[in-house]
C-alpha cells in the first residue's frame, strides 16, 4: 500500500486511480484494488474523484472493506469483487522449532497499528519474569516524510511518548528492537515466535498471515472483521488475555505447539495461499477480454 494515500498532502501517487478513470483508453479494462487506507476519512477524496462508470471492477480483500466503500462512495455493488490477498510460502518454515517469549510486529505506522498494546504485553510478560523481547520490522515514523507534515504532529508525539516509556521502564528497556525496513522479512520471521496484530483496524493484515506461514503463533486484538478473516482462537480480548495465550504456549509441550502451528498454517493455505488466489484470478470471467 502507498502510505501517501493515508495523507491528504501525500506524494505524487495520490489519486492514481481517479486519473486512470478519467483517461481510460477504448477497449481497455480498469480494475481498482481497495485497501483499508482508501476508506479512511483522510483518503476519501480520492475515492470520490474516481469516475466509477469507467471502472470495470473494484477489488476488495474483505467484505468489511467492501461494505465500508459502498457506504462511503455509493458505487454499484455489481461492480465489486472479493479477491483475498495471496500469501506466499515461507522457505524457512519449521513448526517443530522451539518457541521462546519473542514477539514481533511488521509495521508500527500509523498509530492505529497500536505499538502501545505490544509494549503493554511485553512489559507485563517481563514483570512476570519471562525476559521477553519485541522485534519491530519496518520504518520508524520519524523516517517517513509524510509523517513530518504539520498535521501529523500529534501522531509523532504518540511515538515520542512510547520511546520515552521504553527508555524509562525496566521491563521494556533493552527488550525492544527496531529492525529497519528491508526485503529480508522472510528470514526475519525466524527470530519471532509470536506475531502480533494489535491494530485498531485492518482489512486483512498481511503480516499476520505471513507470520503464520513462517511458523509464528498469532495474537490478534479484536479489530472489526478479524473473526471473519481468521480464527476465533487467535483473538485476544485484552492484555490479560494476550498474556495468558503466550504463557499457555510457552508452557505447552513442543508437540502440542507444533500441532497448533500446523492447524494455523492450514487456514492460511486453504483460504489465502498465493497459488490458489492466482488460479482464481486466471479463472475469473470478469478479468478476461
Amino acid at each position: 500500500p502507498d502510505p501517501s494515500l493515508d495523507d491528504p498532502s501525500g506524494g505524487p501517487k495520490d489519486g492514481v486511480h481517479f486519473r486512470h478513470s478519467k483517461n481510460k483508453k477504448e477497449g481497455k479494462k480498469l480494475f481498482v484494488r481497495i485497501h483499508a487506507q482508501e476508506v479512511r476519512k483522510k483518503a476519501a477524496k480520492f475515492g470520490r474523484a474516481i469516475d466509477a462508470e469507467e471502472v470495470d471492477k473494484f477489488i476488495f480483500v474483505s467484505s468489511l472493506i467492501r461494505q465500508q466503500a459502498l457506504e462511503m462512495f455509493g458505487w454499484d455493488e455489481e461492480k465489486t469483487e472479493l479477491v483475498p490477498n495471496g500469501v506466499k510460502e515461507n522457505r524457512f518454515y519449521d513448526p517443530a522449532r522451539e518457541i521462546k517469549p519473542v514477539l514481533g510486529m511488521v509495521g508500527i505506522v500509523p498509530t492505529t497499528k497500536r505499538l502501545d498494546r505490544a509494549l503493554d504485553l511485553l512489559a507485563a510478560l517481563n514483570e512476570r519474569g519471562w525476559g521477553a523481547k519485541l522485534y519491530c520490522k519496518g520504518h520508524r515514523p520519524e523516517d517517513l516524510p509524510f509523517m513530518l507534515a504539520p498535521g501529523r504532529r500529534q501522531e509523532l508525539a504518540y511515538y515520542e511518548a512510547l520511546y520515552e516509556r521504553i527508555d524509562c521502564d525496566p521491563n521494556l528497556k533493552g527488550y525492544v528492537v527496531f529492525d529497519g525496513w528491508g526485503n529480508d522479512v522472510e528470514q526475519w520471521y525466524q527470530k519471532v515466535d509470536f506475531i502480533l496484530s494489535p491494530s485498531d483496524n485492518e482489512s486483512f493484515h498481511y503480516a499476520l498471515a505471513d507470520g503464520v506461514m513462517a511458523g509464528c503463533i498469532p495474537l490478534v486484538w479484536p479489530w472489526e472483521g478479524a473473526e471473519e478473516t481468521y480464527r476465533n482462537d487467535w483473538i485476544v480480548s485484552s492484555n490479560d488475555d494476550a498474556i495468558n495465550r503466550v504463557e499457555v504456549f510457552l508452557r505447552s509441550e513442543r508437540l502440542k505447539v507444533k500441532e497448533q502451528k500446523i492447524v494455523s498454517k492450514s487456514l492460511i493455505v486453504d483460504n489465502y495461499f498465493e497459488k490458489n488466489v492466482f488460479e482464481m484470478l486466471d479463472d475469473s470471467s470478469w478479468g478476461k477480454g
